[in-house]
């Protein structure tokens, strides 16, 4: 549809209407969603299209069906911009306090640390103290570091961890199967070398690359393998219970495979936004 003014500004709202199960999701907000208005249809434009869900695991197959789309050309409910609130400077007294309480706190330190964990057994971390390329450590640990996945954060020796690993993704490789590929494929698999290390759980690691002795770049992995030591019960107890919950989710969405549904959409036209100067609105075409 051509807006007949010179300046359009369409304001949509999606509504899902329940077709077959819903998928369950976690609460990402505990602010209630403002209420929809009270639209005033002018006209009305329905259309069947059809739409693909696609599987979400392993041995699903996609939900496709027939779904309607409507589109309601509604009277402009008077829906305005949020206002910022002014903007107001600190008094001297305000930013003393703040400075005092910024004292207080932990130190923060933000790590971005690569894990590769063969078998289970080891994990190859590499990491850059100080984010400089050409200031790569190298490190083998004997824990297994998928337990980690999903601890975002830790706190150890009064400093605050911020921890992305592997940027969200651990790679776990069985040496074996991929002996028995390379074999397959009358190649030859060079496995990666790890040094003697105790057996696997046990908090200690073993340098490779890097200065052993820089105790400033080793901090944050030496924390890490510490706070695993006195809290490793709890860190195990909290993976497995995401792996259980990860695994009834899968279990429910695969006895209720989402599927696509019906959308509503209200717009409506307008010659310029509520709440924002007409001066500052460039019309429809330019100059």
């Amino acid at each position: 549809m051509k807006a007949a003014l010179p300046y359009c500004c369409l304001l949509g709202i999606l509504i899902a209407a329940k077709s077959g199960a819903a998928t369950p999701e976690p609460a990402v907000s505990a602010t209630a969603p403002a209420p929809k208005p009270d639209f005033v249809i002018q006209s009305t434009v329905r259309k069947l299209v059809m739409a693909v869900e696609p599987a979400p695991f392993p041995g699903m197959m996609p939900v496709e069906r027939e779904i309607t789309i409507t589109q309601h050309l509604v009277e402009d409910p008077g829906l305005t911009y949020p206002v910022p609130p002014p903007h107001v400077e600190p008094s001297p007294e305000a930013i003393a306090r703040m400075k005092a309480m910024a004292a207080l706190r932990p130190k923060h330190v933000f790590v971005i640390l690569s894990a590769t964990v063969y078998d289970h057994q080891r994990t190859l971390l590499r990491w850059f103290p100080d984010g400089a390329r050409n200031h790569e450590m190298v490190a083998w640990s004997a824990l297994d570091f998928t337990v980690l996945a999903g601890m975002g954060s830790f706190t150890y020796g009064g400093v605050d961890y911020d921890l992305m690993l592997g940027l969200g993704l651990i790679m776990n490789e069985n040496t074996e199967q991929r002996q028995r590929l390379a074999q397959h494929r009358g190649t030859i698999y060079q496995p990666p070398v790890c040094p003697e290390l105790p057996p696997v759980g046990t908090p200690v690691f073993v340098v490779t690359k890097g200065d052993p002795a820089d105790a400033a770049a080793l901090a944050p992995i030496t924390a890490l393998h510490e706070f695993y030591k006195t809290d490793s019960a709890r860190i195990i107890a909290d993976y497995e219970a995401r792996l259980q919950a990860n695994r009834d989710r899968e279990a429910y969405i695969r006895a209720h495979p989402p599927a696509p549904k019906d959308v509503t959409i209200h717009f409506w036209q307008r010659d310029h936004p509520v709440g924002m100067p007409a001066e500052t609105i460039k019309k429809e075409g330019g100059n």
